[in-house]
């Protein structure tokens, strides 16, 4: 039998409105977590989140082109530039994953320029249909994004499409209008949703329990909280067991 930690607590500043895991499961070992918590340094009221993020090999990136659409997984898990809108209108970019996910988050590298219209829709079983969004990201300047929405009732998995995975949960972003500096992205993650509230108050705490069994998590998936409002002083806390 492999070698089992005891319970430990790991409590990180979290600076930053989403995509960095402060934790991570080395090969060959499993995280058991039995709880997670997001703490408020603000002065007011902040919108946060916890999610399960996906290991690299479960979901997808590609980008929609007019020519044909094209691949960027490896890419963009490699750390490497993708444009996810380009200078061309009603191009854009599709994020998949095995599972339905509520969290897209990802950094820009260069932001985009000029006044474009994006639209983000999910694929019911017949056509693309309009997704809300609880956090809207902004392409205008370079930074950490992150894309919070409910997963719809009727989202299905493929996307009507053979160019891409048609076994996957699709989410589509165009720029109907595109901008006229293209925006690049360096890192992506994906995320389904642990726990979710729109007002947390000040020196307040979002807290998920695992009570009657622990969230495990393998290699490559993590815990990535949301905060619509940064701060330097806002909190990750999660409980944990490793096991190998």
């Amino acid at each position: 039998m492999g070698k089992q930690q005891r319970l430990q607590v790991s409590t990180s500043a979290y600076s930053d409105q989403g995509l960095m895991q402060t934790l991570t499961v080395a090969s060959n070992q499993q995280m058991e977590v039995y709880s997670a918590l997001a703490y408020n340094a603000l002065a007011g009221e902040n919108s946060i989140g916890l999610y399960h993020s996906f290991a690299s090999p479960n979901f997808k990136l590609w980008k929609l082109l007019a020519a044909g659409d094209a691949e960027f997984t490896s890419t963009i898990q490699a750390g490497s530039t993708v444009s996810i809108f380009n200078t061309t209108n009603n191009d854009g970019c599709l994020f998949q994953a095995k599972d339905k996910f509520n969290m897209i988050a990802f950094n820009v590298s260069q932001a985009e320029t000029g006044s474009p219209v994006y639209t983000y829709k999910y694929w019911n079983g017949s056509s693309f249909s309009t997704l809300t969004l609880l956090n809207t990201p902004s392409y205008s300047a370079t930074g950490i994004q992150v894309i919070i929405f409910e997963a719809p009732s009727d989202w299905v998995v493929g996307d009507g499409s053979e160019d891409t995975d048609p076994l996957l949960y699709s989410i589509q972003i165009i720029s109907t209008t595109a901008p006229s500096q293209a925006v690049q992205i360096n890192s992506l993650k994906l995320g389904k949703v642990l726990g979710y509230s729109e007002a947390i108050e000040s020196c307040g705490e979002l807290e998920v329990e695992f009570d009657i069994e622990p969230l495990l998590l393998q290699v490559g998936e993590g815990i990535i909280p949301f905060f619509s409002y940064t701060d330097p002083s806002n909190r990750l806390e999660i409980t944990y067991k490793v096991s190998g």
